[in-house]
């Protein structure tokens, strides 16, 4: 998280006061928890489909637990028996296919790991720890191309391509009695990993407009605190309240929020 200078904060304070850009903290805080819990399902199918994680985006912990997450579901229905006084005559009942996927992913998930300490020790500066994979070489040998009338980028494989397979093996698999749980499972995983990757995308681009828009309000802020100009000569910028009448006063505004701007160098076309 970005610390703010006194200045920045104040111009925060002032520019983006109402909007709701700057929205409260407990939606944020709810947000935040939810992209936290989202982020297991999409370990569940990213794991299969991508190479070279950061160190701290994937975890051998997080797979570990998620492996035991499987195992309870795997013999679920046993306890349910017991709970429910079928005690010494019921079968055990194990589901064979989910615990194979659970097997695979563990699996897959220590290669991953091991492939990790190859490339990636902690506090090198040639890897960004957080970062997400590589995308599987089908995409990668296709980008930039169209595939069912969408182009292969960063935002469709995330947000479509990915998670669309997950999501069509599961229905297929909810149409089996014997891999219907699995099914159930690989459904969700796909429809939680594409309202994660979604979310991601459009938090994405508002620090980018954030950033852009301070920008903006660095270059505008005289003409709007000292000037009063109209606010289609300030790119839009308005104040939800009334300025004070003393120039003095103002300039004090100016001074207590005046931030470095970009220069317009800085954003290529």
């Amino acid at each position: 998280m970005k610390a703010y200078t006194r200045r920045e904060e104040n111009e925060i304070k002032l520019f983006w006061v109402g909007y709701e850009a700057r929205g409260n903290a407990i939606l944020g805080a709810i947000v935040g928890l939810a992209f936290v819990i989202a982020k297991y399902p999409s370990i569940i199918i990213e794991v299969f489909f991508r190479k070279k994680f950061g160190e701290r985006y994937f975890t051998l912990s997080s797979s570990i637990f998620i492996f035991f997450l499987f195992l309870f579901v795997c013999i679920a229905p046993n306890f349910m028996n017991f709970l429910g006084g079928g005690i010494g005559g019921g079968n055990i009942y194990v589901d064979v296919p989910l615990l194979l996927f659970a097997g695979a992913f563990l699996y897959k998930s220590i290669v991953q790991r091991q492939e990790i300490k190859k490339y990636g020790v902690t506090y090198k500066l040639d890897r960004f720890s957080l970062s997400q994979g590589e995308y599987h070489k089908f995409f990668k040998d296709r980008w930039g191309q169209n595939l069912i009338g969408l182009p292969v980028n960063s935002r469709t494989v995330e947000i479509f391509f990915e998670p669309i397979v997950p999501i069509l093996i599961g229905l297929f698999f909810m149409l089996i009695p014997f891999l219907k749980i699995l099914g159930v499972i690989l459904f969700l995983c796909g429809v939680i990993m594409v309202l994660r990757q979604f979310g991601r995308a459009i938090q994405g681009r508002n620090a980018v407009l954030d950033i852009i828009d301070q920008n903006i309000v660095s270059q505008d802020k005289a003409g709007v605190l000292m000037e009063e100009k109209p606010i289609e000569e300030v790119h839009g910028i308005r104040l939800p309240v009334a300025l004070p009448s003393d120039q003095g006063v103002r300039q004090m505004l100016m001074d207590g929020t005046t931030v470095e701007p970009l220069s317009k160098d800085t954003w290529s076309d």
